[in-house]
C-alpha cells in the first residue's frame, strides 16, 4: 500500500496542476499537451520506421547469406565481394530526427491544440441547440460533424505542414499525397475515431474531451507520420498482407500435397491385396 501511495501521489498532484493550469490558461495548456504528444508519437513513428528497414535489411542479409553459402558448395567457386559485404554488413543505429520531431509536436502545438479547443466547445453548442438535453440523439451529431468536417481538414492539414515545414517537398508533393495517400488515411482514420468520440461525449467533461483525444493521438500520430513518410502506405500494407496470404497458401498446398501423396500410398498398398484376392478363392 506504501508503495502504491508513492505512485498515486504524485500523479493527483500532476493531475491537480494540469486542472489548475487548464482553468486558468485553457488554450496555452491544449496547446502544451498537443506539442507533448504529438511529438512523442513521430518519435514512435521514426521507430517504426528503423523496425521495417532492420526487417528488410535482415531479410537482404539471410538472402546474400544463402547465395554465398550455395556458391561454396560449388566446386572452385568462391562467394563474390558484393555478397561478403552486404552479408557482414550491418545497418546504421536509430538516429531520431529531431528536427522532424520538434516540426510534428508544432503542428499539434499550433493546429491541434487551438482548433481542437474551440472546435469542441463550439461543437457541443451547435448539438445542444439542435438537440437540447443531451442524449443519443445529441452524442451521434457530435460524432457526425466530427468525422465529417474534422476528419478531413484535420488529415489534409498535417499533409500540408508535412510537405511545406517538414520535409520542404513543395506543393507538387502535397498533391501526390492527397492524391495517393489521402482517402486511404482518412478511411483509417473513421474506422476509428467515431467509436472513440462516442465513448469520449458520453462520459468525459467537455473540458477533458481534447485531452482524451490528444492522448489516443500519440497512437494516432504515429500513423499520420508513418503514412506521411511513404510513398504509398496502403501499396505496403497490402504487399505485408499479401506476402503472408502466399506463405500461408503455400503452407496449405504443402500440407494438401502431403494428404495427395499418403492417399496414394494407401492406394498403392490395398492394390495388390484387390489383385490377389479372387486367386485364393
Amino acid at each position: 500500500m506504501h508503495n502504491a501511495s508513492l505512485i498515486v501521489s504524485p500523479l493527483k498532484q500532476l493531475w491537480g496542476a494540469y486542472e489548475r493550469q487548464l482553468e486558468r490558461r485553457p488554450v496555452l495548456t491544449q496547446m502544451t499537451t498537443s506539442a507533448v504528444l504529438w511529438c512523442s508519437g513521430d518519435v514512435i513513428a521514426q521507430r517504426l520506421e528503423h523496425w521495417e528497414k532492420q526487417q528488410e535489411f535482415d531479410e537482404k542479409r539471410a538472402a546474400a547469406a544463402a547465395a554465398a553459402s550455395s556458391r561454396k558448395a560449388v566446386k572452385g567457386a568462391h562467394p563474390s565481394s558484393a555478397e561478403v559485404g552486404s552479408s557482414d554488413a550491418a545497418l546504421p543505429p536509430l538516429d531520431i530526427d529531431w528536427r522532424r520531431a520538434v516540426m510534428t509536436g508544432l503542428f499539434g502545438s499550433t493546429f491541434v491544440g487551438p482548433v481542437g479547443h474551440f472546435w469542441y466547445i463550439n461543437l457541443d453548442k451547435w448539438c445542444a441547440r439542435v438537440f437540447p438535453g443531451g442524449g443519443a440523439k445529441f452524442i451521434a451529431a457530435k460524432v457526425l460533424l466530427d468525422t465529417a468536417a474534422m476528419g478531413p481538414f484535420y488529415v489534409a492539414a498535417f499533409f500540408a505542414w508535412g510537405c511545406a515545414l517538414i520535409d520542404f517537398s513543395g506543393m507538387a508533393e502535397f498533391k501526390r499525397k492527397m492524391a495517393v495517400d489521402f482517402l486511404p488515411t482518412l478511411a483509417a482514420e473513421v474506422t476509428l475515431w467515431p467509436v472513440i468520440q462516442g465513448i469520449n461525449f458520453t462520459f468525459v467533461p467537455l473540458k477533458h474531451q481534447l485531452l482524451v483525444v490528444n492522448t489516443m493521438t500519440i497512437f494516432d500520430a504515429c500513423f499520420m507520420s508513418w503514412s506521411r513518410n511513404q510513398d504509398d502506405w496502403l501499396a505496403k500494407v497490402k504487399g505485408w498482407i499479401g506476402a503472408d496470404g502466399a506463405v500461408v497458401a503455400e503452407e496449405q498446398q504443402q500440407q494438401q500435397g502431403k494428404k495427395g501423396s499418403k492417399k496414394q500410398q494407401r492406394q498403392l498398398e490395398v492394390a495388390p491385396l484387390r489383385l490377389e484376392g479372387p486367386g485364393k478363392r
